[in-house]
């Protein structure tokens, strides 16, 4: 009890710095901010990202319905998936971070789903969303040397490593963890299995690299950047989303999220242009939401 509480006050003083850190770096750039103003090439920039968000959630649709097939379901229609994430992703922005996984447990139910192969696919869910954000993130460390202060490259190399083993180590081996808590999954062997599970998870690859280049893009609106530039930003993104992510009372990640774009962004376009720009992706991604919640419903379905 005096460990969850003691966990509870760390997350909630995570989350308040966060949005003193952004709250600061706001009002000190208030000025700029205001007087930067909308042009209409950034609105074309804005709906066309929100757009583009929108339709990449649909990767993460697909991957969770793989994953209820892995775990054993028969059958589910994509139209009936695509409508249950829709639905259950505008939850993610209440208390707690976690509600978008319990509202498509709930729905899975009502489709007839079985409550084990729910929590399975749950739990490969989460492991491919923070497997997928550390790859692409760590990689990016290693790559441009983003973590040299605080880590030679040789550590940076036996951290991605080591996490990289352990993540497949722990998918391998996930079925018969879970069939301690009576979670039983069908039986591939442990090599397809891994294909299964691989294949599912490069939708979740292709999600992060869609939206990190979205982010390359609004912040090319701002400063002109290059190749190597626009990889940094993808790497950048997936480490803001990864620590918004981990941090569970943070709706959506909102301010822990913002406050990791403007930390690493600032040195790359400034200060005011990345509090500008973690704005801007919030709107893309708060706006995405809700376009994708109505492009999944049964009436518009795709």
């Amino acid at each position: 009890m005096v460990k969850s509480q003691i966990i509870n006050i760390l997350k909630f003083i995570t989350i308040l710095l966060s949005f003193w850190f952004v709250g600061s770096k706001i009002f000190l750039h208030l000025d700029w901010l205001l007087e930067s103003g909308v042009s209409f090439k950034l609105i074309i920039i804005i709906c066309i990202s929100i757009t583009v968000y929108s339709l990449g959630q649909f990767f993460l649709s697909l991957a969770w319905r793989n994953l209820l097939l892995i775990c054993g379901h028969k059958y589910i229609s994509r139209n009936v998936c695509n409508s249950i994430y829709g639905k259950t992703q505008i939850a993610k922005y209440m208390p707690g971070n976690v509600f978008h996984f319990v509202g498509r447990h709930i729905l899975g139910v009502k489709e007839g789903i079985n409550n084990m192969v729910l929590v399975g696919a749950t739990i490969y869910e989460i492991l491919g969303l923070l497997t997928s954000s550390l790859i692409i993130g760590l990689s990016g460390v290693v790559i441009f040397d983003l973590g040299n202060i605080y880590f030679s490259f040789n550590q940076m190399i036996i951290i991605l490593t080591s996490i990289i083993v352990a993540t497949c180590a722990l998918t391998a081996i996930a079925p018969y963890l879970m069939r301690l808590r009576d979670i039983i999954l069908p039986k591939y062997g442990i090599i397809k299995s891994l294909y299964n599970i691989i294949k599912t998870y490069l939708f979740y690859f292709s999600f992060f690299i869609i939206v990190g280049l979205l982010f390359a893009l609004i912040v090319n609106y701002f400063f002109h950047i290059d190749f190597i530039i626009a990889t940094k930003l993808i790497t950048i993104f997936s480490i803001s989303w990864l620590l918004g992510f981990i941090i569970p009372g943070a709706p959506g990640g909102i301010g822990v999220r913002e406050a990791a774009l403007i930390f690493f962004t600032a040195p790359i376009i400034g200060e005011a242009e990345s509090v500008l720009v973690a704005i801007i992706l919030r709107l893309v991604t708060l706006f995405g939401d809700l376009m994708f919640f109505v492009l999944s419903s049964k009436k518009y379905n795709l």
